[in-house]
């Protein structure tokens, strides 16, 4: 491993922590306070660079000589991101939307070493079922379903997985942290892992 004191995960989220420890990875949690209002015309696969860039170069600076890892995850559907929902109302809303059609995942990581960023992004395809009133209701009835999710579901959870018809790309990048591109990432820095 480089001549560094530690790796450092750049997010609170459960889920990529979970992820890192799977494959062994001994690292500390900080999570990066940024703004993640998209700009205004930015497409969604830049927006969720720029914001997995920005989650671990913020906490790079606080420890220049760590490893840090930021990463990202929106759902969009053509030009439209759909973040975390405000409210049940919102998160209605948005798996309306989805309803019997595709939508993207885009999730990006980077790591951050030595004032360079190492990037990779995952985009993946879902497509809903189409849901109906009591498809809804069963979802909604346990915020722990769509509250802190971007798109308002996670695929992960068993009623996340219900809505789902089909899934083409990353499952690792779908929930939260694309793990084959993370592992490269980490390999180039000189991660032994």
């Amino acid at each position: 491993m480089p001549n560094t004191d530690k790796i450092i995960l750049a997010s609170g989220s459960p889920r990529r922590k979970d992820m890192l420890e799977a494959i062994g990875l001994d690292f500390d949690i900080m999570p990066a306070d940024i703004d993640e209002t998209p700009f205004k015309k930015e497409k969604p696969r830049d927006y969720v660079i720029r914001l997995a860039i920005e989650k671990a170069k913020v906490v790079a600076q606080k420890y220049p000589d760590a490893i840090v890892i930021g990463s990202d995850c929106t759902v969009a559907l053509g030009r439209r991101i759909y973040g975390k929902p405000e409210d049940e109302t919102e998160g209605r809303e948005m798996l309306k939307t989805f309803s019997g059609r595709k939508h993207h995942v885009m999730t990006s990581v980077c790591v951050y070493y030595k004032s360079k960023a190492y990037t990779a992004m995952t985009d993946s395809k879902v497509k809903f079922k189409p849901l109906g009133k009591k498809d809804l209701d069963m979802f909604f009835r346990n915020p722990d379903n769509w509250q802190g999710a971007a798109g308002s579901y996670k695929i992960q959870s068993l009623a996340g997985g219900a809505l789902v018809k089909e899934v083409q790309g990353s499952v690792t990048g779908i929930i939260g942290m694309p793990l084959a591109e993370t592992i490269n990432l980490l390999r180039t820095v000189g991660v032994d892992i």
